[in-house]
C-alpha cells in the first residue's frame, strides 16, 4: 500500500500541483494580512463569552466548568503574549483560523489534488461561518484548527505503509489537545472506527485495530487531567453538558420551527449556495455508497453521521448553530471533488462553485462590516441588532470605575456581580486595574466557572461594590443579608442606540463589611434583610 495518496481520480501532475500549492501560499498569505488588519481596528467590545474565558486564563487549571481547559490555557497564553490588549485577543482565532485552512488544503490536495484543495478553501472562506471564527476567541477556532489537522492526519495515517507509528503518535495528540478543546472532537475516533469496518475497500493492513487502540489511549491520556478535575467537583462538566439536552414535552409545531430554524441558520453561516454544494454531495456519496470511493466514504462518515445526529437534535430541542460546525470541515473538501476535480464535470462544476463563491463571499464581507455599519445605523439596540450583545461592556466599566472612588475602604473593597458571570467578566476585563470579580451562586446548584471559584471567603471584613441588572435577585437578595450594611449608590445605564427601551440598566450598591458568605435566611433569624443596615 502506497504511503502517498492514491495516483488515481482528479490527481494532477507534480508541476500542477506546485503551481496550486503557491496559490494557496499567496492567497492564505493575503487572507492573514486581512485579518491582522481586522484585529487591529474591530470596532466592538469583547464578547460576553470572550471576556468570561479571559477570566478563565487568569486562573488557569486542568478543568472548567462548562468546557475542557484548552480555552483557558489558550486565552492565558494570548493575554501573557499580547499583555491582555483587544488586538492580541481578536488576532488569536484569525491565527487559528488561517492554520485550520492549511489543513483542509493538505486534505483536499492529498486526497484529490491541488485544485480540489485550492477550491476547499476558497469555498470555505467565502461563508460567514469562516468569518465568526476567526473574529471571535471561543472554542470554535481553535476546535477548527485541530479537527482539520486530525482529519489529515487520519487519512495520512490510513495511507502510511512505512513509518506508521509516526502518524499513529501524531493523530493521538492532535486528537487529544481537541478533546481538551471541545466535547464534540471525542467522536473522532469512533468516525475512524467506522471507516476501517464500513469505508475502506481495501484489506485491512495487519495492526490497524492496534494502532487505533493506541490512538484511542493517547486521548485518554490527554483526558486524564480533566477527568481528575471533574472527579474533584462533581462531575460539574458533564452534569452541565447533560443539562444542555433539553427535556421540553414534544410538539410537532415547535419541533418543524427548530428544525427550519436549525437548517436557515446552518445554510446562512454556510453561505447559501456553498451549503447547498456541501450537502448534496454529501447525500449523492452516501446514496452511491456501493460504487463510492475510499475517498468519498471517508469525508461521508466524518461529516454526515454528525449533521444527522444533529437534525435528529434539533426535532426536540434548539441546536446552537456552532454545534455541527466541525462536520464541514470534511464536507467541503466532498464538495470541491464533486464539483471541481472531475474533468468530465470539471466546466459546469466550477460555475456552480463561483457562483457559491460569489454568493458566500457577498455574504461574509457583508458580515465583516456589520460591527462598522450597523451600530451607526437607526437599526442599533434594536431587538433584532446583531451587534447589540457584544457592544456597552467598557461602556459599563467606564461608568463603575467612578463609584469605586467614593467607596469609604477603596483598598478593602472587591467587587460584586451577584447574578451575572457576563457582568462579572467585563468589569473583569475593562477595568483599568484588571481586578478579581466575584459573583453569589449558591454552592449546591452552580452555573458557571465563577461558582467553582466560589463566594469571597477570602473578604471576609471587606466592603462590596455590587453591580447588579437584577435587584431583587435570589442571588442579589441572598448577598445582601451577608453584610453588615447594605446601601444603593445609584444606577448606570448603558445606550445601545436609538431605541431607549433596550438600554442596559444596572443598580450599584455598596455592601458594608462582608461578615459570613453563607447567611441565613430571615425565616431563621439571622443576617440583615436587603434594603437595611446603614443607609
Amino acid at each position: 500500500m502506497p504511503e502517498a495518496r492514491p495516483e488515481v481520480g482528479f490527481v494532477g501532475s507534480r508541476d500542477d500541483e506546485v503551481s496550486w500549492s503557491r496559490r494557496i501560499v499567496w492567497l492564505l498569505a493575503g487572507v492573514l494580512i486581512v485579518r491582522v488588519l481586522y484585529a487591529a481596528v474591530f470596532p466592538l467590545d469583547l464578547a460576553p463569552d470572550e471576556s468570561y474565558y479571559w477570566d478563565w486564563g487568569r486562573r488557569p487549571d486542568i478543568g472548567y466548568y462548562s468546557k475542557p481547559p484548552m480555552i483557558g490555557w489558550l486565552m492565558g497564553v494570548a493575554g501573557w503574549l499580547g499583555r491582555d490588549s483587544m488586538f492580541a485577543l481578536k488576532l488569536a482565532p484569525g491565527l487559528m483560523a488561517t492554520a485550520g485552512l492549511v489543513f483542509i488544503f493538505l486534505l483536499g490536495r492529498d486526497l484529490y489534488g491541488g485544485r480540489v484543495g485550492w477550491w476547499s478553501v476558497l469555498l470555505l472562506l467565502a461563508t460567514p461561518a469562516n468569518v465568526a471564527l476567526n473574529t471571535f476567541f471561543t472554542i470554535d477556532a481553535p476546535l477548527f484548527l485541530l479537527w482539520s489537522a486530525s482529519l489529515w492526519l487520519a487519512w495520512r495515517w490510513w495511507m502510511a505503509e512505512r513509518h506508521r507509528w509516526r502518524w499513529t503518535l501524531a493523530l493521538a495528540a492532535c486528537l487529544g489537545l481537541g478533546c481538551l478543546t471541545k466535547q464534540i472532537q471525542l467522536v473522532f475516533p469512533l468516525m475512524l472506527a467506522a471507516f476501517l469496518v464500513w469505508g475502506r475497500r481495501r484489506p485491512l493492513p495487519a495492526g490497524s485495530w492496534a494502532h487505533w487502540g493506541w490512538v484511542v489511549a493517547g486521548v485518554l491520556l490527554f483526558l486524564t487531567p480533566p477527568l481528575v478535575w471533574n472527579w474533584q467537583h462533581g462531575w460539574i462538566t458533564f452534569r452541565h453538558t447533560a443539562e444542555e439536552l433539553s427535556d421540553t414535552p414534544f410538539s410537532a409545531l415547535r419541533s418543524l420551527r427548530l428544525v427550519g430554524e436549525f437548517f436557515g441558520g446552518q445554510a446562512g453561516l454556510g453561505g447559501g449556495l456553498t451549503w447547498i454544494l456541501m450537502i448534496s454531495s454529501m447525500l449523492a456519496a452516501a446514496v452511491r455508497w456501493r460504487d463510492s470511493d475510499e475517498r468519498s466514504r471517508f469525508l461521508v462518515l466524518f461529516c454526515l453521521p454528525g449533521l444527522l445526529a444533529f437534525t435528529a437534535l434539533s426535532v426536540h430541542q434548539r441546536v446552537e448553530q456552532n454545534w455541527p460546525m466541525a462536520f464541514y470541515s470534511s464536507a467541503v473538501v466532498l464538495a470541491a471533488a464533486r464539483w471541481t476535480g472531475a474533468p468530465r464535470e470539471r466546466r459546469r462544476g466550477v460555475a456552480w462553485s463561483r457562483w457559491a463563491v460569489g454568493v458566500g463571499g457577498a455574504l461574509a464581507a457583508a458580515l465583516l462590516v456589520v460591527p462598522f455599519v450597523v451600530p451607526l445605523s437607526s437599526w442599533s439596540g434594536a431587538r433584532s441588532d446583531p451587534t447589540a450583545r457584544i457592544r456597552g461592556w467598557r461602556t459599563l466599566a467606564d461608568r463603575v470605575e467612578p463609584f469605586r472612588g467614593k467607596v469609604p475602604r477603596p483598598a478593602r473593597t472587591f467587587l460584586l456581580a451577584p447574578d451575572d458571570r457576563y457582568v462579572a467578566s467585563a468589569l473583569a476585563f475593562y477595568l483599568p486595574d484588571r481586578p478579581r470579580t466575584y459573583c453569589w451562586e449558591n454552592p449546591v446548584h452552580l452555573e458557571s466557572q465563577y461558582g467553582i471559584w466560589g463566594r469571597p471567603a477570602e473578604r471576609l471584613g471587606w466592603d462590596a461594590l455590587v453591580i447588579t441588572p437584577n435587584p431583587d435577585s435570589i442571588e442579589t437578595v441572598d448577598a445582601s443579608r451577608a453584610f453588615e450594611g447594605w446601601e444603593e449608590l445609584g444606577e448606570v445605564r448603558v445606550e445601545l442606540g436609538r431605541w431607549p427601551d433596550r438600554d442596559r440598566r444596572y443598580h450599584v450598591f455598596l455592601g458594608r463589611n462582608l461578615m459570613t458568605v453563607t447567611p441565613k435566611s430571615p425565616a431563621a433569624g439571622g443576617g440583615t434583610a436587603r434594603g437595611g443596615g446603614v443607609k
